[in-house]
């Protein structure tokens, strides 16, 4: 309206009267969306806003300011109004520049934020902002239309649909007001008519007859009034009793009638959950501290189910303040509100199962850990099932969730009802088991284990079989462990239950950790022993090249590294099987094949070719009696072979068998083998033992070799290697050489070979017979030092042991 009627005057008042506290919760809403966006948003922008919506918020707040303070403001209500309206445009804007900053890459809980918060503001603006249709309009349309229209640009369905519902939800929440502001215009009529029904019933009570037509023409208008709304509305006692109620209120409420209300309490017609804010807000109203409120409550029908409606309650007094009654208004809104919470309840749970997902589940793990709990402590588990890939490769996808779904109902049936359930991966569950020991929660898992164990899953004509590993831990609120550490606990249980035979739980203990580090080595033991078995070892050569440039060597020399297929077909190098190899006595029967392999090659595929290998041996190696004897008589089969094969041993691995490595290096010298000291430099005691070895080469440290061009100790450390073995009649043979300065700075001291990237990359050389169909990668594995580790410094690829 922009006439001067007095409900356009009373109107616009209200509108400056409910903007106070509305822009005021507002701007607290949005520096709490500041807040908890920052981790996401850029720093700058978000500055811009913040600092642009506490400008627009002072601005209207001095506009409502000036209106209060302003003698005529009653005079020209159109004015007033197109001003809050701006105000209310500028505001929705920038919630809307919010809104169009979503970014599918945030984490889940800030998408979740940025989708609700929006609408929870235009919710919140609807009761203050319905005594202006266009303030309301423009507040609502340009806070949620640029977000809906951002996630539909996204090539992504959901969030697709997500701005539709944006969109939609928009457009439903303007004609909502526009409902809204037909009944506030109604109301505040009706208020204006009871005024001046009071007025003139004081001011006529000489004459009998016109108080009593006035009392009539009030309650025909009132009737009308009552009737014809179309939304609930209700004229509730002081006490909280049900005067009169409308059609609407009573379909609202599934009353055939009115009638059927009338009497009735409103508390008692209200959701028992909502009952305390219920009772909070009456009671400010009948203090006269407030004369209107807004708020979304529930009610109860008749047949008990539920009903959510946005409700505004307004008072009417007397001449003193007193409240005569109260006049009520409640807009239908279950359909809203269960879109919103099936938007939540998406976010937060695993659509397949049902259950909550990890963000969830690690959500409310923090707040466990942050309560004060005083019982006897928590359970922590994660539940990894067993055998689920064979269900997926055979059947596929639809079988396996099949399957997850029928797992998740079998462990719910077996854990009590406050346990909070979770799936938080693949084939992986989690669990948090309040006031629990750990007793009770090991009979838990034995029944939840027994129960999969039995379990007969059939898909297309198959009957498969599944069980599960569990790992748990215990949660005490006040032991000071982060959210990460228990998860990685349990995580480290879990592994360790898999790892010792599966179908069984296990709690993390402090000494666990070492058992947790070394459950991956174990479970290479069988690999290894498949490995060997199936022939998947494959042999590389890397060049051993002179360093002189007008040196002519007689023969090509090269090293021999190994690399793994494994049975997924990838090819794996030594960094991540050695060390079990080693740990769990392997190493000795890897140090076998390779010679066989190597010598089988000399004797059968290359009897008269020049080339000389390099062969590493493990400590292993070196100690075992019994290996040793084999490789002297698997020599002593191919003479032929002998003089092409140079055996290299570290430098630490040979002090630490010292007379078993004697006596098997003077054994093969007779043959006509060599020998090369490898990692040489690196021991404490090197030259002392240097003399006792009938060592033909000197591999020289490449750590020291690596750093020669920068580091002056490493260099000279080089020189007096080189010169010590020169002076011992020994070849040099410097490792690490990864580009041409060293080399050349090799080249001045007089180091006599160079092996590295730097001269030629690992090359596939020789096949087992188990290797999958395809071509080796040429140039060997790419080069990242955490990889190759083991005996050779790390950005060397690795020998074989």
């Amino acid at each position: 309206m922009t006439d001067n009627s007095p409900i356009s005057v009373r109107r616009i008042a209200c509108l400056y009267r409910d903007g106070l506290p509305t822009i005021t919760a507002g701007l607290v809403v949005a520096l709490l969306a500041a807040f908890v966006m920052r981790s996401v948003i850029d720093e700058r922008w978000l500055t811009i806003w913040v600092v642009l919506t506490l400008v627009v918020a002072s601005s209207r707040l001095l506009l409502i300011l000036y209106h209060h303070r302003t003698p005529d403001r009653h005079s020209n209500p159109a004015s007033w109004e197109r001003r809050y309206a701006m105000g209310a445009a500028l505001g929705g804007a920038l919630w809307g520049a919010l809104g169009a900053s979503f970014d599918p890459a945030w984490p889940p809980s800030n998408q979740v934020f940025l989708a609700s918060a929006p609408g929870g503001v235009i919710a919140g603006s609807i009761p203050a902002n319905s005594a202006s249709l266009p303030a309301a309009a423009a507040f609502i349309l340009l806070t949620g239309i640029p977000f809906g229209l951002r996630t539909l640009m996204l090539d992504d369905t959901t969030y697709q649909i997500l701005g539709v519902m944006s969109l939609i939800y928009s457009l439903t929440m303007v004609g909502l007001t526009r409902r809204f502001h037909g009944n506030l215009v109604t109301t505040l009529g009706l208020s204006k008519q009871l005024e001046i029904r009071n007025r003139a019933l004081k001011e006529s009570l000489q004459t009998r007859e016109m108080l009593l037509a006035k009392t009539k023409e009030s309650a025909r208008l009132l009737h009308g009034a009552f009737e014809q709304a179309g939304v609930a509305m209700a004229i509730i006692a002081p006490e909280g009793d049900i005067l009169r109620a409308n059609q609407a209120a009573a379909d609202m409420l599934g009353c055939e009638i009115p009638e059927e209300l009338c009497g009735r309490k409103v508390i008692d017609l209200t959701h028992p959950d909502d009952r305390p804010e219920n009772r909070r807000l009456f009671a400010l109203m009948l203090r006269g501290r407030i004369d209107r409120y807004s708020v979304r409550k529930r009610y109860l029908r008749s047949d008990g189910s539920e009903v959510w409606a946005d409700l505004t309650l307004a008072a009417v007094r007397d001449e003193e303040g007193e409240l005569q009654y109260t006049v009520g208004q409640a807009q239908d809104v279950t359909e809203q509100q269960n879109l919103y919470s099936q938007l939540l309840h998406r976010s937060t749970h695993d659509p397949l199962t049902g259950l909550i997902n990890r963000s969830a589940f690690e959500e409310q793990l923090d707040l466990l850990l942050s309560s004060d709990s005083t019982g006897q402590g928590h359970i922590l588990c994660y539940l990894d099932l067993d055998q689920f890939k064979v269900v997926n490769d055979t059947c596929g996808h639809l079988a396996g969730d099949a399957l997850l779904r029928e797992v998740a109902h079998l462990i719910r049936q077996k854990i009590r009802r406050s346990d909070l359930l979770a799936r938080i991966g693949g084939d992986e569950f989690a669990l948090i088991m309040q006031d629990c020991d750990p007793e009770s929660a090991g009979k838990i898992f034995e029944e939840i284990i027994q129960t999969l164990r039995e379990y007969r899953f059939p898909w297309s004509g198959h009957i498969f079989h599944v069980g599960a590993s569990i790992g748990a831990v215990a949660v005490h609120p006040g032991d000071g462990l982060s959210l990460h550490d228990l998860l990685k606990r349990a995580d480290s249980a879990c592994y360790a239950a898999k790892e010792a035979g599966r179908n069984r739980y296990r709690f993390f203990k402090e000494e666990d950790e070492s058992l947790t580090a070394r459950a991956s080595e174990m479970g290479w033991v069988p690999r290894l022993n498949w490995a060997l078995a199936e022939n998947r070892f494959v042999l590389f050569r890397q060049e051993i090249v002179p360093v002189a440039r007008d040196e002519q060597s007689e023969m090509n020399r090269f090293e021999v590294l190994i690399r793994l297929w494994d049975s997924n077909g990838d090819l794996q190098p030594p960094g991540t099987f050695i060390p079990a190899a080693e740990r769990y006595n392997l190493a000795d029967v890897i140090d076998l094949w390779v010679v066989q392999r190597v010598v089988g090659w000399l004797s059968e595929e290359s009897p008269h070719a020049s080339d000389t290998c390099s062969i590493n041996l493990s400590g292993l190696t070196l100690s075992n009696q019994q290996t040793l004897d084999k490789i002297v008589a698997l020599l002593e089969e191919h003479p032929q072979a002998t003089r092409r094969i140079c055996f290299e041993i570290t430098e630490t691995a040979a002090i630490s068998n010292l007379a078993h490595t004697r006596e098997f290096m003077r054994q093969l010298h007779e043959l006509g083998c060599r020998f090369a000291l490898d990692d040489f430099g690196s021991g404490l005691s090197s030259f002392a033992y240097l003399k006792q070895l009938p060592v033909d080469y000197l591999k020289i440290d490449g750590l020291f070799v690596r750093d020669i061009a920068r580091n002056p100790v490493s260099q000279a450390l080089v020189t007096s290697i080189n010169q010590v073995g020169h002076a011992m009649g020994m070849k040099t043979v410097a490792e690490f050489v990864e580009d041409d300065t060293i080399l050349r700075r090799l080249r001045e001291i007089g180091v006599d070979y160079a092996q590295g990237y730097g001269v030629e990359a690992p090359v596939p050389w020789l096949l087992g017979t188990g290797e999958p169909a395809g071509e080796v990668p040429q140039g060997g594995l790419s080069r990242p030092p955490e990889m190759e580790v083991s005996r050779e410094p790390p950005s060397q690829p690795h020998s074989h042991p």
